[in-house]
């Protein structure tokens, strides 16, 4: 069931559409977003995480039923401060070119759920102080502590051109906010801060940080990246965005399960028990090493299709005595078509079947 709410997000066409296209190059954002749903996540928050559609990252409230979204434009700058002037300046003639114009956009088309329009940077603003007017640096200002210099040049350039009113209630919606995320270490990071959250959350299990990274990342590229074929700009909110719940799914491939290595040990024993010689158990430990980054990729749906085709069979054979690994391997392999048995050979087979018969419990024989 998908809310009022974000059938209304989903459905109106974004104000850049070059926004996914160009995206790679925007490292830093999606390192960001990463920091800050592992945070909403510690918190025990649902959310919604949406990636390059109408900001570069919106969070909604709830997963499905939201009552409110913060929207989140992520900016880095190599030196210098922001100034509220930079932020309100346009491009030329083109009065809606300015950040501030961008960031408020959300506002003018989501004013009955937008609860926050947040400009994120790795550096501060130079503001006038609200008292005294003079020039200080700051890491985080509301619209409501601004000057009332900086609060009639953010009006100003809200002021529509081509409209006879223009809404500004939303202003009170704006606000700066400086991150400890540098440009020059910001990967480096996000894998500290995803370290943090394992140990926090899982204090005994012990994680591979840059696998757990890479493939947290690359969900969030692939979510950023996706374009659709229409034209109109409607995007199927599942295909940009990330929910709680999903991201419960990444964490039971990473965490809560016996360890690799205690798992790879029973499966050995039970195909050296089998017949299985020394060079085929080695190809094996090949695939099952390859194998274990191929589950966190939830973009290959074509090796998520086949793992739920090989854990079918594995469990309609249960309690087959007379059934081994590599037999049962063989027999998948013959029911495949000739694409499928390229990229799925006896060896491959023979390795997810391994990693379903050990999943849950030590297992002593086949079945």
């Amino acid at each position: 069931m998908t809310s009022d709410i974000l059938t209304q997000f989903s459905a109106l066409p974004p104000r850049e559409t070059a926004g996914s296209s160009s995206s790679n190059r925007f490292d830093y954002q999606k390192n960001w977003s990463i920091c800050h749903f592992l945070e909403l996540h510690q918190d025990g928050k649902d959310y919604l995480v949406v990636f390059d559609h109408h900001e570069d990252t919106v969070v909604f409230d709830h997963r499905t039923m939201p009552d409110s979204a913060c929207f989140y434009q992520v900016k880095s700058k190599k030196s210098g401060n922001w100034t509220i002037a930079r932020l309100a300046k346009c491009k030329g003639e083109d009065h809606e070119s300015s950040i501030l114009r961008k960031i408020y956009s959300n506002y003018e088309c989501f004013p009955e759920f937008a609860v926050r329009l947040a400009f994120i940077s790795n550096q501060g603003i130079s503001t006038k102080d609200r008292k005294s007017g003079k020039k200080v640096v700051v890491s985080r200002l509301r619209f409501d502590e601004m000057h009332l210099d900086e609060k009639t040049i953010c009006s100003n350039a809200l002021e529509s051109k081509h409209k006879s009113y223009s809404d500004l209630s939303g202003l009170r919606l704006f606000e700066f906010e400086r991150t400890l995320l540098t440009v020059e270490d910001h990967v480096a990071q996000t894998k500290g801060k995803l370290s943090e959250f394992f140990e926090n959350l899982f204090p005994t299990e012990t994680i591979n940080i840059g696998l757990a990274y890479k493939t947290i990342f690359d969900e969030v590229r692939r979510k950023t990246n996706f374009e659709h074929a229409e034209s109109s700009g409607h995007y199927p909110i599942v295909n940009k965005s990330l929910s709680k719940d999903r991201f419960n799914e990444m964490l039971s491939v990473m965490v809560g399960q016996r360890s690799n290595d205690q798992r790879w040990s029973d499966a050995s024993q039970i195909l050296l028990n089998e017949g299985c010689n020394g060079l085929a158990l080695k190809g094996i430990k090949n695939a099952w090493n390859q194998i274990i980054i191929e589950e966190m990729d939830s973009g290959n749906e074509q090796f998520q299709e086949f793992s739920k085709l090989v854990r079918s069979v594995v469990e309609s054979k249960t309690g087959s005595g007379d059934v081994t690994i590599i037999a049962l391997a063989k027999e998948i392999r013959e029911e495949l078509s000739t694409t499928e048995s390229w990229l799925f050979g006896v060896t491959k087979i023979a390795a997810m079947i391994c990693r379903e018969v050990t999943k849950d419990e030590q297992l002593q024989e086949v079945g």
